[in-house]
């Protein structure tokens, strides 16, 4: 029950960031080209300190085009909440890969996802619940959900 949940959760986020394909002179009207979020996505991220050993993402790692050659359109917002949550991502990482006495900080720091435009504005609130849950969990000590989500959704490579 518990990876179905995660499942759509990650459902939910997908779907609610990119906006499908387009062509470019209408992106203006129901979206973000590329070029726009990267711009939305960098703003967001210079308000943001990643943890030791994270890195910004290359403009390069944004998809662009579809496999058919269509250009990507991007849901307005969704570059803020991309940076969020690489943010978000990169202090767990540390908080579960840290000794005891750093663990508390870096859990502290990705605990302040709340005060981000991924959790206030960009989260369905279903999804909001039951993030919200494992958050709640991890501040008071219980780690396996908050290990599960990163497993399952923050890797280094991705944006």
């Amino acid at each position: 029950m518990r990876n179905s949940k995660w499942c759509v959760l990650v459902l939910l986020l997908t779907l609610s960031g990119c906006g499908g394909s387009a062509d470019s002179d209408t992106a203006g009207q129901d979206g973000l080209k590329v070029t726009e979020m990267i711009s939305e996505y960098r703003a967001e991220a210079a308000t943001l300190k990643l943890a030791d050993g994270w890195q910004w993402p290359a403009d390069k790692s944004f998809m662009a085009k579809t496999d058919d050659g269509h250009d990507v359109v991007y849901q307005r917002g969704f570059g803020r909440q991309a940076a969020d949550r690489r943010w978000y991502c990169s202090w767990v990482g540390k908080a579960l890969a840290g000794d005891t006495k750093s663990t508390g900080g870096a859990l502290a720091e990705a605990l302040k996802i709340r005060e981000t435009y991924y959790y206030t504005t960009a989260l369905q609130a279903e999804s909001k619940t039951f993030f919200e849950d494992v958050l709640r969990r991890a501040s008071l000590g219980d780690l396996g959900p908050i290990a599960n989500d990163f497993q399952q959704n923050c890797d280094k490579e991705s944006i």
